[in-house]
């Protein structure tokens, strides 16, 4: 027995000192692991649907859209309001204009003094609307005299014609005695002052009329 047990720890000193051996643990490294993620292969419909819900209902959409309304409510007005002006301008309606009002005036181009001047004087009224409270005013220069007497001087003289329907005419003469240097030539101012219905403003039109002395 006894040698049996020196006989074994012989074996083991011959183990221990034998040179290749390697009384060290062997490390083992551990292999990392590994997994791949998955990626989904589809769209969640549902949650883009509520991420889109979520981003209308956001305060700054809301203005967006209300400030997008507001803008197409006003190009809107706007344009509306283009067009009815548009159609007011184009076709004249309730347009009252001293341009649609003409006056002509028919005379001698010259005329020697101390002879009566007589000058025919038309007013027509291309509006649409009545003129009333109408007056003819004339405004004679130095030198005029009344037809019916010489001795007077002239200087204005105004006359009422009433009411000039839409699209009416009316006629008027007057008739003066002119004086003055040959040659000269002497103006003669006509005025038609009127009113409208709706409005209490005075309108006025005027036209030049000049004679020469001979």
């Amino acid at each position: 027995m006894k040698k049996r047990i020196q006989s074994s720890i012989a074996e083991l000193k011959n183990i221990l000192y034998r040179r290749n051996y390697n009384n060290k643990k062997q490390s083992v490294r551990p292999e990392f692991y590994s997994r791949r993620p998955e990626v989904q292969k589809t769209w969640n419909t549902k949650d883009a649907e509520i991420s889109s819900e979520s981003t209308l209902d956001s305060p700054n959409v809301s203005k967006s859209n209300m400030f997008k309304k507001l803008f197409i409510f006003s190009v809107i007005f706007f344009v509306g309001a283009l067009g009815v002006a548009s159609v007011l301008f184009f076709s004249g309606e309730n347009i009252v204009s001293s341009d649609n009002v003409d006056i002509n005036v028919l005379g001698p181009v010259s005329v020697a003094g101390g002879d009566e001047l007589s000058l025919q004087i038309s007013i027509t009224n291309n509006n649409n609307t009545d003129l009333k409270y109408t007056d003819l005013l004339v405004e004679y220069p130095d030198g005029a005299r009344e037809a019916s007497d010489a001795s007077k001087d002239l200087k204005r003289s105004r006359e009422s014609l009433g009411v000039i329907k839409s699209g009416g005419n009316v006629n008027k003469i007057i008739r003066t005695v002119m004086y003055g240097q040959e040659g000269s030539s002497k103006v003669i101012k006509i005025t038609v002052e009127y009113r409208v219905d709706g409005s209490n403003a005075i309108f006025v039109k005027s036209k030049i009329y000049k004679s020469l002395f001979i």
